[in-house]
This record gives structure tokens, C-alpha cells and sequence, in this order.
């Protein structure tokens, strides 16, 4: 299954972010450190989760206004 990753500005941000997908969407979610291969200066944690979700998370992030450095292909690093 096709991942992506959403790098924050903060692990904070991705913590609060992880609680609210899986509570208000139960979209499950991993805290990761950031691949060195994605250039983006700041916080190095990222969130991981499934493609399908991603309008919800980019609603989600929106609505919470939680900084973000965007997000990226799980496997190629490109940003989406």
C-alpha cells in the first residue's frame, strides 16, 4: 500500500495531529523520524500514513492550523 509522509515543524504538532486522525477518523498513523533524503530544514519527525487518506489529513492539518513542511512519497521522497 502506497504511503506518504507529512513532515511537521514540531514532533508536538505530528503527536496532535496523530490523536486527532485517529479520533475524529480512526486513521491510524505512525510518528517517524524523517529520512535524511527529504530536504527540509526544521523538526526531523514525520507522520506516516496510507495515500487514501490524504485529503483528510491535508483538511485536518489545514483546519488545526499545525505548521507543515508538506508532504511526501513514502518511497521516492518527492513532495505532493
Amino acid at each position: 500500500m502506497r504511503k506518504i509522509l507529512v513532515v511537521f515543524a514540531s514532533e508536538t504538532s505530528a503527536a496532535q495531529i496523530k490523536k486527532y486522525l485517529f479520533e475524529e477518523h480512526k486513521i491510524i498513523s505512525k510518528i517517524l523520524p524523517t529520512p535524511e533524503n527529504i530536504a527540509v530544514s526544521g523538526c526531523g519527525f514525520s507522520l506516516s500514513a496510507d495515500f487514501a487518506d490524504i485529503d483528510v489529513i491535508r483538511e485536518t492539518v489545514k483546519l488545526a492550523r499545525v505548521s507543515s513542511k508538506g508532504i511526501f512519497d513514502a518511497e521516492t521522497f518527492e513532495k505532493i
